[in-house]
């Protein structure tokens, strides 16, 4: 069985994403935040991690699920956030891309 994580999988493409794979079989974890999604719900054996994608811990969570694929859904969009705090929208979205890219590497991610 393939195993995938999906970074921003409360997001509306993200619980999209994850249905496809659940049916291709994959085994799916989620990382994300929580910070847009309402009451959500996953769907039976997905596991839910929440941290921010910049956290470091997130290399203890690729180390145990050790996922072959990685899907990057995560980030800041909110405008005005940006906009109020710049300096978080980047640890977010380009820090935390960073982080996730090396800790791939790591965990030797296949993609």
């Amino acid at each position: 069985m393939m195993r995938a994580v999906v970074t921003g999988g409360a997001g509306f493409i993200g619980q999209h994403l994850i249905e496809a794979l659940l049916a291709e079989n994959y085994q799916v974890a989620v990382l994300d935040n929580l910070s847009g999604a309402g009451d959500i719900q996953f769907p039976k054996g997905v596991k839910l991690y929440q941290y921010n994608i910049e956290d470091p811990l997130i290399l203890d969570v690729l180390k145990k699920e050790q996922p072959d694929y990685l899907f990057h859904l995560a980030a800041q969009v909110s405008v005005q956030k940006s906009m109020e705090d710049p300096y978080a929208d980047l640890l977010a979205n380009v820090v935390g891309t960073v982080n996730l890219l090396q800790h791939c590497i790591t965990c030797k991610v296949k993609k």
